[in-house]
Formats: C-alpha cells, sequence, structure tokens
C-alpha cells in the first residue's frame, strides 16, 4: 500500500469513528412500571380497611388482625403477612377469647398499568393503588352477579409497626360511652363535671385507673394500681391489683387514636372510648 492510499485510508476510518460517537446510542426501554416500582419497596402497616357496601365505614378489625403487613422486596416480590383471630367451638371474640394466628404468602408483583399493581400468587389479584408519602392504599373491586361493583380499601403505612403494649403506655381521657351500642351518654359526663375526669393511664409495666361517682358528698374519686399485660391473643388487658392481688381482665381495642374498654353496666354492654387528647376540662 502506498503513502497516498494510506492517508485516503486512515482518513475513511476517522470519519466513520467520529459518526459513531456522534450518534445517540440506542436506549434500551425500562421495563413497565420500574420506576412505579421503586416507591413501594420496603414494609407497609396494615392500619384500616373501608368498604364501599358499608358507606365507606372502617372495618371492625381485631387487635390481632390489626398486626397485618406486606413488604414489597427487591426483585419485584411482596410477602404478606395475614393474621387472623381463631375461635375455636363455642369460643367468641365478643369474650376476647381465639387464638392470634397468621399466614404467610409470597406473590410476584406486576404493575400492569398506571396505578394497577397486581400481586400474583395461588391467585391473582389486581388492585388500583394509589401512593403519597409514608402512605398507601390498595383498592381491590368485585363484581356482584347482579353486575353492581364493591370495592374493598386497605390502608397501609410505612416504616410502622403495630404494638398494643406499646401503643397503650400514656394517659387516656375518657371520650365518651356507649350502652348496649344504642345510646351516646355524652350528656351524663356533662352533668356535674364529675365522671369528665376520668382516665387510665398506663405505663410500659403498671397501670392506674381513676374513676369518679357524684355521691352525697360530692363528686367522690377511686383509685385503681396494678401490673398488667396484654392476653397472648391480643384481645385483653390482664390487670394484676397491688392490692390484694387480684387478677382480671378487660377486652379492648385499638384503632385510630381511640381505646375502647369493654364491659357491663347493670346487664347492658357498656363501651367506653378513651383518647390521648382531653374532651373535658376539669371544674373542681
Amino acid at each position: 500500500m502506498n503513502y497516498k492510499n494510506f492517508i485516503l485510508l486512515l482518513s475513511f476510518l476517522l470519519v466513520v469513528s467520529a459518526c459513531k460517537k456522534d450518534s445517540p446510542s440506542e436506549k434500551i426501554p425500562p421495563k413497565e412500571g420500574a420506576d412505579a416500582y421503586t416507591p413501594l419497596i420496603g414494609r407497609w402497616q396494615l392500619i384500616k380497611i373501608t368498604d364501599s357496601n358499608n358507606k365507606g365505614k372502617e372495618r371492625n378489625l381485631s387487635n390481632c388482625r390489626r398486626h397485618s403487613s406486606i413488604t414489597f422486596l427487591e426483585g419485584r416480590k411482596a410477602r404478606e403477612v395475614r393474621y387472623h383471630l381463631a375461635l375455636s367451638e363455642g369460643e367468641s371474640a365478643d369474650r376476647g377469647e381465639g387464638t392470634c394466628k397468621h399466614s404467610n404468602e409470597i406473590f410476584d408483583v406486576a404493575i400492569t398499568a398506571t396505578n394497577t399493581l397486581q400481586l400474583i400468587g395461588t391467585e391473582t389479584e389486581t388492585y388500583s393503588y394509589t401512593l403519597k408519602d409514608k402512605q398507601l392504599q390498595l383498592v381491590l373491586t368485585a363484581t356482584l352477579p347482579n353486575g353492581d361493583s364493591v370495592s374493598s380499601t386497605f390502608f397501609y403505612q410505612k416504616d410502622y409497626t403495630y404494638n398494643p403494649a406499646k401503643e397503650l403506655v400514656g394517659t387516656w381521657y375518657v371520650h365518651h360511652w356507649w350502652i348496649d351500642g344504642l345510646y351516646n351518654y355524652d350528656e351524663d359526663f356533662a352533668r356535674g363535671q364529675c365522671k369528665t375526669k376520668e382516665k387510665i393511664v398506663f405505663t410500659e409495666t403498671d397501670i392506674t385507673i381513676y374513676q369518679y361517682d357524684i355521691g352525697s358528698e360530692g363528686c367522690k374519686e377511686t383509685i385503681y394500681q396494678g401490673s398488667y399485660k396484654v392476653s397472648e391473643n391480643q384481645a385483653k388487658i390482664i390487670v394484676s391489683s397491688k392490692k390484694n392481688g387480684f387478677v382480671g381482665n378487660t377486652i379492648f381495642d385499638l384503632e385510630n387514636g381511640n381505646l375502647h374498654i369493654y364491659g357491663n353496666r347493670s346487664g347492658h354492654a357498656l363501651e367506653t372510648i378513651y383518647r390521648k387528647d382531653k374532651k373535658y376540662e376539669d371544674y373542681f
């Protein structure tokens, strides 16, 4: 090859090389839903469930059921832990009976369209979803035989672990009560400004109950002190009196900042609701 031909060949190769550098490289399209999946990764604690056929009201969940969670993993996998209160023959959740059990299932996850998510396991469940900050809502819709659609919305919170024993710690002020689930006794609390002072104080191990009643000498205070623990099935607070060692229990629920204590008053079902924010002012 003479010198002239060599120069021509070298010039040609340089031009080809420059053209390759100037041309945009071929982009590989991202996997469908790739950007949408990343914010889901992590553990999500079940907070509540609402149902459209119940006017969107919150479903009554046991303390056991509230331990349920779903964790989205790397590799488009999800692990769901479902808790439920299992009742044997003759047992009743209203009496705080039953055994808290759980099951685990691993799903493949597919984001098939904007805000549509599939959990593919033994069966395929398709949800529409919304994600904002650390709040996740999964909406499961079903069609009834008559053609009507009903939906259930599952609310989850990230970086939160439900633990009733820890959530009890603090001061709970009486808010209102119900008798047989039919009548709100707010007026009875306001009358005399006595029972409005009632409260329960929990530490990690101890409980102090402040109760008030109007008698001939005015508003009388009674204080109960003891140690406590939450039952294994998460349904009862078991209290041991510091005065005489008597052991008793009460059925309770924790939901949406409310502490529900269930008992009996003159043969009627009593439900007292407490909150950590104080509703009534002390007048004496």
